[in-house]
Protein backbone atom coordinates (compact mmCIF):
# COMPACT_ATOMS: atom_id res chain seq x y z
CA UNK A 1 0.00 0.00 0.00
CA UNK A 2 1.49 3.13 -0.82
CA UNK A 3 2.29 5.60 1.97
CA UNK A 4 -0.33 8.99 1.61
CA UNK A 5 1.98 11.73 0.82
CA UNK A 6 0.79 15.59 0.58
CA UNK A 7 3.07 18.59 -0.38
CA UNK A 8 1.37 21.57 1.59
CA UNK A 9 3.14 24.63 0.54
CA UNK A 10 6.15 26.11 -1.16
CA UNK A 11 7.96 28.88 0.69
CA UNK A 12 10.29 31.17 -0.77
CA UNK A 13 12.28 33.56 0.94
CA UNK A 14 13.26 37.05 0.48
CA UNK A 15 17.38 35.96 0.11
CA UNK A 16 16.39 33.80 -2.80
CA UNK A 17 17.99 34.78 -6.17
CA UNK A 18 15.83 36.79 -8.52
CA UNK A 19 17.11 34.93 -11.49
CA UNK A 20 15.39 31.71 -9.69
CA UNK A 21 12.12 33.17 -8.64
CA UNK A 22 11.12 34.59 -12.24
CA UNK A 23 7.85 35.83 -11.94
CA UNK A 24 7.54 35.01 -8.07
CA UNK A 25 7.69 36.75 -4.91
CA UNK A 26 9.02 35.77 -1.84
CA UNK A 27 6.32 34.21 0.49
CA UNK A 28 4.21 31.74 1.60
CA UNK A 29 2.60 29.25 -2.01
CA UNK A 30 -0.15 26.78 -0.62
CA UNK A 31 -0.47 23.59 -3.19
CA UNK A 32 -2.98 21.22 -1.62
CA UNK A 33 -5.90 20.97 0.40
CA UNK A 34 -6.66 17.66 1.86
CA UNK A 35 -10.07 16.20 1.91
CA UNK A 36 -11.54 14.75 4.84
CA UNK A 37 -13.59 12.00 3.07
CA UNK A 38 -12.68 10.04 -0.21
CA UNK A 39 -14.48 12.59 -3.23
CA UNK A 40 -14.07 10.99 -6.09
CA UNK A 41 -13.40 7.45 -5.13
CA UNK A 42 -10.88 4.49 -4.04
CA UNK A 43 -7.36 5.45 -5.50
CA UNK A 44 -8.36 7.94 -7.63
CA UNK A 45 -6.27 11.44 -7.43
CA UNK A 46 -6.87 14.52 -9.29
CA UNK A 47 -4.00 16.98 -8.93
CA UNK A 48 -3.14 20.22 -10.99
CA UNK A 49 -2.23 23.65 -10.89
CA UNK A 50 -3.74 25.98 -12.21
CA UNK A 51 -3.49 29.99 -12.99
CA UNK A 52 -3.23 32.67 -15.77
CA UNK A 53 -0.43 33.00 -18.46
CA UNK A 54 2.33 34.43 -16.69
CA UNK A 55 1.09 33.93 -13.23
CA UNK A 56 4.46 31.50 -12.18
CA UNK A 57 3.52 28.11 -12.76
CA UNK A 58 6.48 26.79 -14.36
CA UNK A 59 8.80 28.56 -11.76
CA UNK A 60 6.84 27.48 -8.95
CA UNK A 61 7.74 23.68 -9.99
CA UNK A 62 10.77 24.75 -10.94
CA UNK A 63 11.89 25.96 -7.34
CA UNK A 64 10.23 22.56 -6.24
CA UNK A 65 12.58 20.82 -8.76
CA UNK A 66 15.48 22.28 -7.14
CA UNK A 67 14.78 22.25 -3.73
CA UNK A 68 14.62 18.03 -4.56
CA UNK A 69 18.05 18.77 -6.35
CA UNK A 70 19.69 20.18 -3.15
CA UNK A 71 17.88 17.72 -0.94
CA UNK A 72 19.17 14.81 -3.12
CA UNK A 73 22.95 16.42 -3.32
CA UNK A 74 22.99 16.71 0.64
CA UNK A 75 21.93 13.05 0.60
CA UNK A 76 24.11 11.31 -1.94
CA UNK A 77 26.54 13.85 -2.90
CA UNK A 78 27.75 14.78 -6.68
CA UNK A 79 28.58 11.14 -7.38
CA UNK A 80 26.48 9.69 -9.88
CA UNK A 81 26.22 5.70 -9.45
CA UNK A 82 23.85 5.38 -12.77
CA UNK A 83 24.76 5.38 -15.99
CA UNK A 84 22.16 8.09 -17.35
CA UNK A 85 22.38 9.70 -14.28
CA UNK A 86 23.69 13.64 -14.38
CA UNK A 87 25.74 14.51 -11.93
CA UNK A 88 24.14 16.62 -8.92
CA UNK A 89 25.45 20.29 -8.05
CA UNK A 90 23.88 22.20 -4.89
CA UNK A 91 22.65 25.26 -5.55
CA UNK A 92 23.58 28.24 -3.41
CA UNK A 93 21.24 31.07 -4.05
CA UNK A 94 18.19 28.77 -3.93
CA UNK A 95 16.28 29.72 -0.48
CA UNK A 96 13.15 28.15 -0.11
CA UNK A 97 11.49 24.95 1.60
CA UNK A 98 8.55 22.82 1.49
CA UNK A 99 6.29 21.88 3.89
CA UNK A 100 4.16 18.11 3.50
CA UNK A 101 2.09 15.54 5.23
CA UNK A 102 3.30 11.85 5.65
CA UNK A 103 1.38 9.60 6.70
CA UNK A 104 -0.72 11.69 8.65
CA UNK A 105 2.61 13.77 10.28
CA UNK A 106 2.90 17.26 9.27
CA UNK A 107 6.78 17.89 8.11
Amino acid sequence: MMTPFYLKSITIYDQCDEALMKTLQPGTYKLSERFPFNLYGENISVCAIVGENGAGKSSLLDILYRIINNFSYLVIGNASSRNAAEVLYYILVLYASIEYTLNGIDC
